[in-house]
């Protein structure tokens, strides 16, 4: 085995050429020598938390050199954070990680090199199959199950970069997208062998206590088949607002002193304090970032709101004003209320580096147009994102400093500015009476602008005041009754209820939108995968679905297949509700209870099924661009309907190209994508569990979906 090199010359080699800061070759180096991690480590934002995968991996890889039976190290890194933006952030660098370490000589000169091989050779030595995808394997899990989203087998060093859902269901043998058959190895993936990185670790307090709760309740002894140190999950928090543990990892002098560090953690964040009525507040928050645009020349604003409603009304407001302006300001709408598909396609937007807003993004370079975000929680710890401007509903203290900690993130936007929009008669829906506190606060200096740069936040806003979200208990008999993976029992608690918490506000239940649905009992074809469904509290749905005279309702049977008829009423926590797609409720911009035009079904799009039923194909045809032919093209698909031979006979299968090619004349919301969907389907016929007969997308290009939300 080739000697380790230093840690910062594999930084450099993966990270082109740039040299650690000092708090991460510190952390390295602790971690390399002890063989522990600290349980929390409280690094500011916009200093490069990311970079523990690095050093997650280079640790694995000189624990290799013990041996593969002894190595301290877990074998699989779990990145774990509650927002899919870091999700698709940290996947990004992962895959590049892992492509690296597959191809060494693809380095940049001969040192990194032969450090990155140095750092290869010591992983592929743990593994006990080799993969032809290189020594270290990774996956990402946000919605559904992909193949290859296992590492070949259990030995194989692995980046895992999961939502909180998808780790904690796993965890809890409920692994959303698992088959039953699979859900007990994903339980052994989450639970054994496995270092859990939990960025911002205090938006997911409830997960905190359910991994040590479910250490405790577990009987088994993975003692004997891996060291101690690797037998439990180990969790370390990555959080700059956490708990204050013992052993915190923090920054010390060194870090201080650094230029970059001392650059961003400098950062002044002039931010002007507004105080308005309830009616007035997003028609403030509308001026507050018109005036930042137009009046002080920000070319880009976010403006946080609190709930999902108040950010559409401000998003609403925003693009009225700017329509009566004749303004070229560009306006975009973010909440955590958007399936994954729309959600993908903003989250691009905002990541473009010519036209976007990620950090390091040339300044110099102008924008096209002005740039305004609307937002909500979601996009606190939204990735590496700068803004030029921000305004902000007054909020928790955990709250705003992650909200500042996207505005001028680098420390190089001097003429960055902020504004702080506060509610004066009552408490906040989401954070109480902390906001009215922090307020009080703030007023109380007396500053006509006040500093919010990240070196002086915390002592300005004061010490948070929230509490963590009450969550359900672990009991071994639950934990017990769950590892029942093929007789699950009915009436088990919802998993949520562990990980998500016991507050009505935050229990939610899941819709999705299909063009065909079949008879309760008939299993739905393709599966729901979490892409196509969008998260709501339970109790806006259910008053959303009664006021639409949709009750009862569907909703996915206890198979996590099938569908069942059920009243509104009934409706628990967890439940996934599949809707027809002619029902509304939901547009380009997300939940919205009085939509009424029909919604694209994009699980259909997104596993290459196509169900060959007029009233499907109708739906799917709803936001067609040249309608004219479509009815001559659904008499066509009748008449086929009708033909009782599926085995197609030669002037069958040509009515049904025939139609194909009609179709493919028609543009969903994507440029392009109809003609793509409809190019990879075989023109032949299959039937699904006496339903209607389906076209399927050629087997190299179907994407499986799990049974599962």
């Amino acid at each position: 085995m080739s000697a380790m090199p230093e840690f910062s010359s594999f930084y450099r080699a993966v990270n082109a050429g740039r040299d650690p800061l000092p708090w991460q070759a510190r952390l390295a180096a602790h971690v390399c020598a002890t063989g522990m991690w600290p349980s929390e480590i409280a690094v500011q934002t916009g200093l490069g938390k990311t970079s523990c995968l690095d050093i997650a991996v280079y640790a694995l890889a000189d624990s290799a050199r013990q041996g593969a039976q002894v190595s301290a190290m877990p074998r699989r890194i779990w990145y774990v954070v509650d927002r899919r933006l870091l999700v698709d952030v940290a996947t990004t660098h992962a895959r590049r990680l892992s492509h690296l370490l597959a191809h060494p000589d693809e380095a940049s000169d001969g040192t990194s090199i032969a450090a990155i091989r140095a750092v290869a050779d010591a992983l592929s030595s743990l593994a006990a199959l080799r993969s032809a995808d290189g020594p270290l394997h990774v996956s990402q899990l946000r919605g559904g199950a992909e193949l290859g989203s296992r590492a070949p087998d259990p030995s194989q060093p692995a980046l895992i970069l999961s939502t909180v859902a998808m780790y904690a269901s796993r965890l809890l043998f409920r692994g959303f997208g698992s088959s039953n058959s699979m859900r007990p190895i994903d339980a052994a993936h989450a639970g054994v062998d496995a270092l859990v990185l939990l960025d911002e670790a205090h938006l997911a307090r409830p997960l905190v206590t359910l991994l040590k709760r479910s250490a405790e309740c577990d009987l088994g002894s993975p003692e004997t088949t891996v060291p101690a140190t690797r037998a439990r999950p180990v969790l370390v928090a990555l959080t700059a607002t956490g708990e204050r543990k013992p052993d915190r990892f923090e920054l010390d002098e060194a870090d201080l002193a650094h230029p970059l560090v001392r650059r961003r953690l400098g950062a002044v964040k002039p931010t002007r304090l507004v105080e308005v009525d309830r009616k007035q507040l997003s028609e403030a928050l509308c001026d507050a970032a018109l005036d930042l645009v137009t009046a002080r020349g920000a070319a880009s604003c976010v403006v946080f709101c609190n709930t999902a409603g108040r950010a559409r009304e401000v998003e609403h407001l925003l693009a009225t004003k700017v329509t009566k302006q004749r303004s070229s300001l560009e306006v975009l709408l973010l909440t955590g209320r958007i399936r994954e598909r729309e959600a993908h396609l903003v989250r691009a937007r905002l990541l473009d580096e010519n036209d976007g807003v990620p950090a390091g993004r040339n300044t110099e370079q102008v924008r096209e147009r002005p740039l305004v975000v609307v937002a909500t929680q979601t996009l606190e710890v939204g990735a590496d994102l700068d803004f030029d401007a921000l305004v902000s509903e007054s909020a928790s203290v955990r709250a705003l400093t992650q909200r500042f900690g996207r505005l001028d993130r680098l420390g190089d936007r001097p003429h960055s500015a902020a504004v702080i929009c506060h509610l004066r008669d009552g408490d906040d829906p989401v954070y109480g009476d902390e906001p009215t506190a922090v307020w009080s606060r703030l007023v109380e200096r007396g500053e006509t602008e006040l500093g919010l740069g990240p070196a002086v936040i915390a002592d300005v806003l004061g010490e948070p005041a929230d509490f963590p979200p009450r969550a359900a208990e672990l009991l071994g008999e639950h934990l017990f009754e769950y590892a029942k993976t093929t007789s699950p029992e009915p009436g088990e608690p919802p998993i949520e209820l562990f990980y998500s918490g016991l507050e009505e506000p935050t229990a939610t239940l899941s819709l999705c939108w299909r063009a065909h649905l079949p008879e309760d009992g008939t299993r739905l074809v393709p599966s729901v995968r979490d892409i196509e469904s969008v998260e709501i509290p339970i109790r806006e749905a259910r008053d959303a679905l009664v006021r639409r005279g949709l009750d009862p309702v569907r909703r996915l049977d206890r198979d996590a297949a099938s569908l069942e008829t059920v009243a509104v009423a009934a409706l628990a926590p967890g439940d996934v509700i599949v809707l027809p797609a002619t029902t509304g409720l939901y547009d380009d911009k997300g939940w919205s209870p009085d939509a009424s035009d029909t919604v694209l079904d994009v699980g259909l799009l997104g596993a290459g099924i196509l169900p060959l039923a007029v009233e499907a194909i109708r739906a799917l045809l709803a936001r067609s661009t040249d309608p004219s032919d479509v009815r001559a093209l659904l008499a066509e698909l009748d008449d086929f309907a009708d033909e009782p031979d599926l085995e197609a006979e030669t002037d069958v299968i040509e009515r049904l190209l025939n139609v194909l090619r009609g179709l493919a004349a028609h543009e969903a919301m994507v440029p392009g994508e109809w003609a793509s969907f409809l190019d990879h389907l075989e023109p032949r016929p299959v039937r699904a569990n006496d339903d209607v007969a389906y076209l399927l997308a050629r087997r190299e290009t179907r994407v499986r979906s799990g049974p599962q939300v």
